[in-house]
């Protein structure tokens, strides 16, 4: 599991480290990704409703390969309607999901496995929690 507790909670434009992930803005014409609190957890998100959203990239500190597990999707308070639909794009394929005012588990399975980077769009209120990586330990040279 990402711990997100330790990063700052504001808008980010240089890359932030949690534990062995690193988060990395990867579109500059979009939002500003932000680590805010919703219902006393630390969540990735977006500063404003726009439509690009705020592109957080996820890789490893290490630039190996890691399983994304599972994550969960929510609304914030006050944004877009329950239902929402939102997509988090993948470098190996495109997970749809479906936002409510409370996060709901999004288990992915081994479609997800040895993959070498994520990318998470909060677009239009969707936050991020819960994230729950399985970093793959590069071989020793």
């Amino acid at each position: 599991m990402i711990d997100l507790s330790g990063l700052p909670l504001d808008a980010f434009t240089q890359p932030l480290t949690a534990g062995n992930v690193v988060l990395t803005l990867r579109n500059e014409d979009s939002a500003a990704p932000t680590i805010a609190v919703v219902n006393k957890v630390h969540v990735i998100t977006a500063t404003g409703n726009f439509s690009h959203g705020g592109d957080v990239f996820l890789t490893v500190a290490d630039g190996g390969t890691f399983s994304l597990i599972s994550v969960d999707i929510g609304l914030l308070p006050g944004y877009g309607s329950s239902g929402q639909s939102v997509a988090t794009a993948i470098s190996i394929d495109n997970l749809n999901g479906v936002a409510t005012s409370s996060p709901q588990r999004t288990n992915l399975g081994t479609q997800f496995a040895n993959i070498t980077s994520v990318d998470l769009d909060a677009t239009g209120g969707v936050f991020y929690e819960n994230i729950n990586v399985n970093a793959v330990p590069k071989p020793a040279t």
